[in-house]
């Protein structure tokens, strides 16, 4: 078992809480609640776009052969493994940006059930590449090891719709602030 400590409070300047937000609009992974955006590098999103899209050729293959697949189901799980390490280095050091200025983290409960959605086809596969529990992982073992708490909201009370009333109001994804047609406060 181990044991980490907790980074000592006399050595670090930190921000009481943020608050993530993740998309993956222009490349950016992550908006918080100061307005700062965390992208991914694009030589990393297009490495793993690339690997993705031979192991999507090499599950057609698979799927319209007879007999035994062993050699095509090895070669989807080496690119899988080869797509999951640029992507992970890359969370991390999101993770790091993102956790060492902070006490309290609060982030957006999210995972590929909620991108399945029938209403959803299509629009989610940049988002999709995120891999958001991966990301998810990365960023609450880096948040663990430095002694930040991590808060994980319903996404739904994070979402456009007004929590708390039936009123709906989608507004683009680059719009960060907006004023409630009901309470009058900008959010």
């Amino acid at each position: 078992m181990v044991h980490v400590q907790p980074k000592a409070k006399a050595n670090v300047q930190s921000e009481p809480a943020i608050g993530i937000d993740w998309n993956m609009t222009n490349n950016v992974a992550y908006h918080d609640s100061d307005n700062k955006q965390y992208q991914l590098s694009p030589e990393v999103i297009a490495k793993a776009d690339g690997y993705e899209d031979q192991i999507n050729k090499l599950r057609r293959k698979r799927s319209m052969m007879h007999g035994s697949a062993k050699y095509i189901t090895k070669k989807i799980q080496k690119l899988s493994a080869k797509r999951a390490q640029p992507l992970n280095e890359a969370y991390r050091k999101i993770a790091i940006e993102l956790v060492d200025p902070i006490e309290v983290l609060v982030m957006k409960k999210i995972g590929a059930k909620d991108m399945r959605k029938s209403t959803g086809k299509a629009k989610n596969r940049k988002l999709a590449l995120l891999k958001p529990y991966e990301a998810k992982q990365v960023i609450q073992n880096r948040a663990f090891k430095q002694g930040v708490t991590v808060v994980e909201v319903d996404a739904y009370k994070t979402s456009q719709v007004e929590y708390g009333t039936e009123l709906i109001d989608k507004h683009p994804l680059s719009q960060r602030e907006w004023i409630s047609p009901i309470t009058g406060k900008s959010h």
